[in-house]
């Protein structure tokens, strides 16, 4: 089984990360000899507390993702409207890149309704697909995948 260790820093479960089209958009692109753009680099956070994924909307928009419903979500402040985008995400290490990328395609994330100190939170929906092991004691986790 693929996996990657990553330490854990003072921001907590971070994780390099890497955000495009959908898979549908991708091979629409790629069909059409049209170019594909290229993923953008982030910083993501592993958060348990949250059961779907979340990105900024500037990666959103950079790479002119339409949105693909709205609904109603409970944060802590009350119920808010929120927009939800496909995508296609990326987990690896970009220290070391010939490690195993763990991609998720086609994965309904939510606009980041709030600035947030990283661009993506990696929520359950993503951690239901693999195995997130913590080890406090040895300061890193690790996704097997």
């Amino acid at each position: 089984m693929p996996q990657l260790t990553f330490p854990i820093s003072a921001d907590g479960l971070c994780a390099d990360v890497r955000v495009n089209l959908d898979s549908t958009g991708l091979a629409s692109l790629h069909a059409s000899d049209q170019p594909v753009p290229p993923s953008i680099e982030a910083k993501g956070l592993i958060d348990t507390g949250t059961d779907i994924s979340v990105v900024a909307p500037f990666i959103l928009q950079q790479l002119g993702v339409q949105v693909h419903s709205q609904r109603k979500t409970q944060g802590i402040g009350g119920q808010i409207q929120i927009r939800l985008f496909q995508v296609t995400l990326f987990i690896l290490d970009k220290a070391q890149p010939q490690l195993p990328w763990f991609i998720v395609p086609d994965l309904l994330v939510m606009e980041t309704p709030s600035a947030l100190p990283v661009e993506v939170l990696i929520g359950m929906d993503v951690i239901r697909t693999c195995k997130l092991l913590v080890d406090g004691p040895g300061q890193q986790f690790t996704l097997d995948f």
